[in-house]
């Protein structure tokens, strides 16, 4: 090849090369088709649970001796059915996300442990809505308190327990919570000896006892319903987003109290969480927890970071903004935040030190913002691998709508699209190309588009649905 015919070959090849930047950037204008409505599914939970135990005086207790000799000193006369009517369970809790429009109520059945163990069926059932005497709030996050007393046809002596379930409003009951199968009885199993029981008959006052159970996603019975889930893409001031490329759930982790901050998961929608060490990656399945300083190796614990909420506010566009506070393990209140620093690397800040100082990039970067995610699995795949590739708006469609419409979508491993389709889709593409520019699509082009034609043959509902 003389020089000529070199430097003609270099031309040629420039030539092409920038035709195909040129179609590129064409193909990156299009635009997308509009997100549909979010319909994802959720684990319906509860958090922030408490049992409160209340032995309150007798009706028929008076200040007069003697209509209570007999009593103080014996007990082997009394009816402790009767009697159980004095004791009353107070359960309180808070709704997880998920039950705004699609719960109407609460069933909770109480359970007390004979010599035989817990029975069958429920000593009582009670169910909760919002006309009933006891109201409930089956809202988002919503506060709830209810209180269970026996109807006075059993005894409430032994180890008392219950099941919480959820009524949704097509009538379906999915349990939430489970106390017969717990195995921390000492805060589960809340027992009532017969000499409390009897005490009630000799009481002025009501006396309560608090039993905190601990409850978190690993404890909490866990079902799938068919309930709209919210996705969330959390960003910073920075212009960070800590959820990359994909969205973030909120996953109940613990409850809180006056010591202990109530503290949740962060988990990706491919199934990964944001771990102790602000990075992420797979949770270990251990559910052990420390509060005191670690006696074990790391392995043995949960590796997922427990976060807490601190300086929650409302932006002007309706969104949450709010700090997110690292907890040892869902102990204590916690001192340090996920932050940025200023080449966009996340990073821990210890906020609460009075020893140094915080930079001041670092602390406006600690401020993160919650936006509800409004893509589907399926347009959410077009935006993060159809944007700017040689896909008509056909086939763009027609993913988010089969993915929709798959109600498997996220476990599906067969492909979405046939050969016949993705020959269609390459002819499509072809035409547009000769029709727009007016000339026969180079050798070269044609075996490119070629190329990202096959590559859907790559893709299974699961690959969508888990972006």
């Amino acid at each position: 090849m003389d020089r000529k015919e070199s430097i003609f070959f270099i031309c040629v090849t420039l030539i092409i090369i920038a035709l195909i930047y040129y179609v590129v950037k064409k193909f990156k204008e299009r635009t997308s088709p509009s997100p549909s409505p979010p319909a994802q599914t959720d684990e319906l939970s509860i958090s922030d649970l408490k049992f409160t135990r209340t032995l309150n005086p007798d009706k028929s207790n008076s200040n007069s001796e003697s209509e209570i000799s007999g009593y103080t000193i014996e007990y082997a006369g009394i009816e402790y059915t009767k009697l159980s009517k004095n004791v009353t369970f107070t359960i309180t809790w808070k709704n997880n996300i998920g039950f705004t429009g699609a719960v109407k109520g609460f069933k909770i059945e109480h359970f007390v442990k004979d010599d035989n163990g817990f029975p069958t069926s429920a000593n009582l059932t009670k169910n909760f809505t919002s006309t009933t005497t006891q109201t409930v709030d089956t809202s988002d996050f919503g506060d709830n308190s209810v209180e269970i007393v026996s109807d006075g046809t059993y005894s409430v002596v032994g180890d008392n327990t219950f099941k919480i379930h959820v009524i949704k409003n097509d009538e379906t009951i999915i349990k939430l919570y489970d106390g017969v199968s717990q195995t921390d009885t000492d805060t589960h199993h809340i027992n009532v000896s017969e000499d409390e029981l009897g005490a009630t008959l000799d009481m002025t006052t009501p006396q309560s006892v608090t039993y905190i159970p601990v409850v978190s996603s690993d404890t909490t019975t866990s079902i799938s319903a068919d309930i709209t889930k919210v996705k969330y893409d959390i960003s910073n001031s920075g212009g960070v987003n800590l959820h990359g490329g994909q969205s973030l759930y909120l996953i109940p982790a613990t409850p809180g109290d006056n010591d202990n901050a109530e503290t949740f998961f962060l988990q990706y929608t491919d199934g990964e969480y944001i771990l102790y060490n602000v990075t992420k990656g797979e949770w270990n399945n251990k559910s052990k927890r420390q509060d005191v300083n670690l006696k074990a190796e790391l392995a043995d614990y949960d590796n997922r970071m427990y976060i807490a909420f601190y300086n929650k506010s409302t932006t002007t566009d309706e969104n949450i903004k709010v700090q997110l506070r690292k907890t040892k393990m869902g102990y204590g209140q916690g001192v340090e935040f996920i932050s940025t620093d200023t080449n966009n690397n996340l990073v821990l800040v210890d906020l609460s030190s009075q020893t140094s100082t915080v930079p001041e990039a670092e602390y406006n970067n600690s401020f993160w913002t919650f936006k509800e995610d409004d893509l589907t699995c399926g347009t959410r795949f077009v935006e993060n691998k159809f944007r700017g590739e040689y896909f008509s708006d056909r086939i763009q469609s027609l993913t988010a709508e089969r993915c929709k419409a798959n109600a498997n979508c996220d476990e599906d491993t067969s492909t979405m699209f046939s050969n016949d389709e993705i020959t269609e889709e390459q002819a499509l593409n072809v035409n547009s190309y000769e029709t727009t520019y007016g000339v026969q699509i180079p050798y070269q082009m044609r075996q490119f588009i070629g190329a990202k034609m096959n590559s859907l043959k790559n893709y299974t509902y699961k690959d969508i649905c888990t972006l």
